[in-house]
C-alpha cells in the first residue's frame, strides 16, 4: 500500500467517506449535515480532516454552499463507489441469508435470447445463484457499472464512451460480433428477394430509432457512404418488442435493429431480415465488467462461459 493508502485508512472513517458521498447530492454543508444527523460544526471539522489528508483544498466555501475541486469531485466518485459497494455486500449477505450462494447484478441491453440460453447452463452450474437482471439502454448500463450498483454488464460498448477517462476502469469480454440488420413482415413485398442494396430501401416506410441512437446513426452513414439521401422515418421506436409489433400489424414497414436482437423472432419466423448487403458491422456485444470488482469471481467466469457457448449454438438467421 502507498503511504496515502496508509494515512487514509488510518485518519478516515466510514463518516467521512459518507459525507463525500452526500455532496454528491446536496450542495451545502448544513444540508449534508442535516442528511447526516450531525451538526454543521462536525462537517465542517470532518472536511478539513479529509483535506488534511489529501494535503489539498477539496471544496470552494461560498455563499451558494459548497463547491468541488477538481480534487474534490475525484473524492465524491470514489466515495460514491465505496457506500454503493457496501450496500452490495448488504445486498449479497441479505441474499445469502434466504439461501443463495451468491448474488450477482447483471445489467441487459436487448440480449435477452443470448442470455435466457446462459442462464439455463448456469443454473445447472451454479443453483443456489441469485441473478438480477436490469434491463436498460447501454449508456445507462455503463453508468451504473462505474458507479458499482451492478456487476456486469451484457451490451454492446456505445463509442462515445470510449473518450470517457471512466473507460480505463473497463475490462471488455467480447461475446458476439454484431451488425445492422433491416427487417420486416415475412408478408413484405421485399422479403422474398434474394439480394438488396441500400438504395433499394429509401424509399421504404422506415421504423427507427431516435436520432441519438447508435444504430440510427450507423444507418445515417451507410446511407451518404453510397450518396443516398438517409430516408425520414415514419414511425421513432427505441423498444424491438414494439417494433415487432409494428410490424406483424403493417407489413409496409421496415425497421433497422441489431442482429442479436433478432435471434429467436427470425428463427420462429415473426420477422424476416433482408438480405441486405454491404453489411454494417456495429460494436460486438461484450461482457463488461470493471477491472476492480467486488462480484464473485466464479460467477462471473461461469456466466463468461455459458455466454460464449450460447453463442457457439446461436442461429441469428441473419446471414
Amino acid at each position: 500500500m502507498t503511504n496515502f493508502t496508509n494515512q487514509a485508512l488510518r485518519r478516515l472513517r466510514l463518516r467521512h467517506i459518507e459525507l463525500l458521498h452526500a455532496l454528491s447530492e446536496v450542495a451545502t454543508a448544513s444540508a449534508a449535515a442535516a442528511r447526516l444527523n450531525l451538526s454543521q460544526p462536525a462537517v465542517s471539522k470532518m472536511l478539513q480532516e479529509i483535506e488534511a489528508v489529501s494535503e489539498a483544498r477539496l471544496f470552494h466555501r461560498g455563499r451558494r454552499g459548497i463547491e468541488p475541486t477538481d480534487m474534490g469531485r475525484l473524492w465524491i466518485r470514489h466515495a460514491t463507489l465505496m457506500v454503493r459497494q457496501v450496500d452490495t455486500a448488504g445486498q449479497q449477505l441479505q441474499a445469502m441469508r434466504l439461501g443463495a450462494s451468491v448474488l450477482l447484478n447483471v445489467g441487459l441491453s436487448s440480449t435477452m435470447p443470448l442470455l435466457s440460453q446462459a442462464v439455463v447452463t448456469l443454473r445447472a452450474q451454479m443453483p443456489s445463484l441469485l441473478l438480477r437482471v436490469w434491463d436498460e439502454p447501454p449508456r445507462q448500463l455503463i453508468a451504473r457499472l462505474m458507479a458499482g450498483e451492478i456487476d456486469c454488464a451484457l451490451a454492446p460498448l456505445p463509442p462515445d464512451i470510449l473518450a470517457s477517462p471512466e473507460v480505463n476502469s473497463l475490462r471488455l469480454q467480447p461475446v458476439m460480433d454484431d451488425w445492422m440488420c433491416v427487417v420486416a413482415s415475412p408478408r413484405h413485398r421485399l422479403a422474398r428477394r434474394a439480394q438488396l442494396g441500400w438504395s433499394d430501401l429509401v424509399s421504404e416506410q422506415w421504423v427507427l430509432s431516435p436520432p441519438e441512437g447508435l444504430t440510427r446513426q450507423r444507418f445515417v452513414a451507410a446511407c451518404l457512404e453510397h450518396g443516398l439521401s438517409p430516408p425520414r422515418p415514419v414511425i421513432e421506436c427505441v423498444s424491438f418488442k414494439s417494433v415487432r409489433w409494428l410490424l406483424r400489424s403493417d407489413p409496409t414497414l421496415v425497421a433497422l435493429t441489431r442482429a442479436h436482437q433478432v435471434m429467436d423472432d427470425v428463427r420462429d419466423r415473426l420477422v424476416k431480415v433482408l438480405p441486405v448487403s454491404p453489411r454494417v458491422p456495429l460494436p460486438a456485444v461484450s461482457l463488461i465488467t470493471r477491472h476492480r470488482t467486488a462480484a464473485d469471481p466464479e460467477a462471473l467466469s461461469a456466466l463468461l462461459a455459458a455466454l460464449q457457448a450460447a453463442t457457439q449454438h446461436a442461429d441469428t438467421g441473419a446471414g
